[in-house]
């Protein structure tokens, strides 16, 4: 249809399949469900707060970890919540902390928890699902990501953590034993979380330290089989702490140490064996690279001792 001056308008048809996973999510009825919301930002509150509300939704937003377990405490129980939406990086009780009291307490240890990250945080996804949460979101979050997110958490069957990366099952015989004591120092917490959970999936004990001077201070004390170090933290950075340990330790007692890097050019590698590290691991932490760094890291310690 034509018109002089206006415009056409055209019509067409086309047919397309149904996606089975877009069909399960809509088949899901969301309205009336109840959110918690834990944001110290008002705007992200606020913003989060009218998107949910739009879907019809009964949002409960809050301002910090404390004031999220003081709203579980006081309404979960006569009127649950569905879903709680958490955001990582807040003051007093960053997310993980808080997702960790709730695991803890068995009468919200089974509510499904969303973690909200600000982008460029250096986290997997797949990692932190590890760590216990049902999925992950970046943000600026579009509001049709989270809505298949929230969809696809409540829809599943097994209320287990989907996979979403073509990552095989490692099975209880696949799994390392490396049995090791390590050393991480590490200032980010979502970092920390991702370092622990892997290295204990591995039957290592691990101690975390948040600075460059406790991280020399227990890397002499303790004598850890191996150190992960963050090259950029306060009060002391991986490269300086790293120096440090290596004017201090016995000759014949070389410790190994990892950096961990947010940077994986050429150069950093060479800055960081300058230092005295022994290898490095770019950030976000990938379990399969880490696993070869400490095995190669370990194997060289064997063949000094042999010689």
């Amino acid at each position: 249809d034509s018109t002089p001056g206006i415009g056409s308008t055209f019509w067409f048809t086309v047919r397309l399949e149904v996606q089975a996973e877009a069909a399960q999510n809509a088949a899901l009825d969301l309205r009336g469900l109840r959110v918690l919301v834990v944001d110290d930002n008002a705007i992200n509150r606020q913003i989060l707060e009218e998107q949910l509300n739009s879907w019809g939704w009964r949002p409960v937003v809050v301002e910090s970890g404390e004031a999220c377990l003081a709203v579980l405490q006081e309404q979960h129980a006569t009127e649950p919540f569905a879903l709680i939406l958490l955001d990582m990086q807040m003051p007093g009780m960053s997310g993980d902390m808080v997702a960790r009291q709730l695991k803890r307490k068995p009468a919200f240890a089974r509510i499904p928890v969303v973690l909200l990250t600000s982008i460029g945080m250096p986290a997997s996804a797949e990692v932190m699902l590890d760590a216990g949460f049902a999925g992950v979101l970046s943000k600026p979050i579009r509001p049709s990501h989270l809505y298949d997110a929230v969809a696809d958490v409540l829809g599943r069957e097994d209320g287990q953590a989907k996979r979403d990366l073509a990552v095989s099952e490692e099975t209880q015989a696949d799994r390392p034993n490396l049995g090791l004591r390590v050393l991480v120092a590490e200032d980010n917490a979502v970092n920390q979380t991702v370092a622990v959970r892997i290295l204990e999936r591995w039957g290592c004990v691990v101690e975390v330290v948040e600075d460059g001077r406790s991280a020399v201070q227990r890397a002499l004390e303790a004598r850890p089989d191996v150190v992960l170090m963050d090259v950029q933290m306060p009060e002391m950075d991986g490269y300086e702490a790293t120096q440090s340990i290596r004017a201090k330790e016995p000759a014949d007692e070389r410790l190994p140490i990892i950096a961990m890097t947010a940077h994986a050019m050429e150069s950093d590698r060479l800055r960081c064996l300058e230092a005295g590290m022994d290898d490095f691991v770019s950030k976000p932490i990938e379990p399969t690279r880490l696993l070869a760094a400490l095995r190669d890291v370990l194997e060289r310690r064997i063949e000094r001792h042999a010689a």
